[in-house]
């Protein structure tokens, strides 16, 4: 149980591998948002350089209202990872709901697009970008 261990503080404590598959294990498995977060906390520590881990993390705060924690997380990871384009939609996604920055969130859901135009989350994710600047138009 190598990621049992790791959530205790033994064995693979130290192994951001471990910490972050147990991590996405609490956010997408067991809905478990408080432990998810405390866990993507010590990856980062880790490994701060993850920028898979930070933007898990910024989801993460994204679904739970934690905006301004949301987009540091979510910079941090485009900045960590400039040719993932998942970060950059996560952060128009903030930029759209949270600041109501329609052109903010427009430019940088067209930079996730050019960064992968065939890749079908990114492409999904422009789509939403592109509904909700629309919706907010009318």
């Amino acid at each position: 149980m190598l990621c049992a261990g790791a959530e205790r503080g033994r064995g693979a404590a130290g192994d951001p591998g471990a910490l972050y598959a147990l991590a996405k294990l609490k956010h997408r498995r067991t809905r478990d948002p408080a432990g998810a977060e405390a866990l993507y906390e010590r990856v980062v520590a880790v490994e701060p350089g993850a920028a898979q881990a930070w933007c898990d993390r910024g989801c993460l705060a994204v679904s739970r209202g934690r905006f301004a924690q949301a987009e540091a997380a979510l910079k941090r990871a485009a900045k960590l990872a400039p040719a993932d384009p998942h970060a950059l939609l996560a952060w128009a996604i903030v930029r759209q709901r949270h600041h109501r920055d329609g052109d903010g969130a427009m430019r940088l859901a067209q930079r996730a697009r050019a960064l992968a135009p065939s890749d079908a989350r990114a492409l999904t994710g422009y789509a939403h970008i592109t509904m909700l600047a629309t919706q907010n138009l009318t």
